[in-house]
């Protein structure tokens, strides 16, 4: 067996759901919208949200004009998740890397997080229909926790949250 280093989140999430076959829809189609939803995170939302709180909560000298710009812009990317999950529960077909990347730069606060750590896992798993709730709820929690840090005169996107989610 060769050995191979892989680097790069969105690479490695490719790779593992390539060497597991899971996690990674099985037409050619799906796929290459599995790719797309993931550079949308690695190229989108990781680094607006990395630059968003280093800019409103770390940054030695708070300037605002960098504040505001990254607010905008989380906003706007939330806004395309969304829409994009108005009508379905994952980002395309069935749970996968596409999800399990996007989750990551939208943490909670560590009160939310540990109530969330003593919820069921998968030694005493949900239904389908409470994981798609779950999840829809996690991106609501998300998108409040970040609301907490952006300006409140940006309107939040139409029909949030996910409507048909029942959160």
């Amino acid at each position: 067996a060769t050995r191979r280093t892989v680097f790069e989140s969105g690479a490695i999430l490719s790779y593992l759901a390539q060497k597991s076959g899971r996690f990674n829809p099985s037409t050619p189609d799906e796929q290459i919208e599995t790719l797309q939803w993931l550079f949308f995170q690695v190229g989108h939302i990781g680094p607006m949200m990395g630059q968003l709180w280093y800019f409103k909560v770390f940054a030695p000298e708070k300037i605002p004009l960098a504040i505001d710009r990254y607010e905008r812009e989380a906003v706007r990317l939330f806004g395309v998740l969304n829409e994009r999950l108005r009508d379905r529960d994952y980002l395309i077909g069935d749970y996968g890397i596409a999800d399990y990347a996007v989750g990551g730069p939208l943490s909670c606060d560590p009160a939310t997080t540990s109530r969330l750590a003593s919820i069921r896992t998968r030694l005493n798993p949900f239904s389908e229909a409470e994981q798609c709730q779950l999840i829809n709820w996690g991106y609501a929690v998300c998108d409040a926790a970040l609301r907490k840090h952006v300006d409140p005169a940006i309107p939040r996107p139409a029909g949030f949250p996910y409507p048909a989610s029942g959160v």
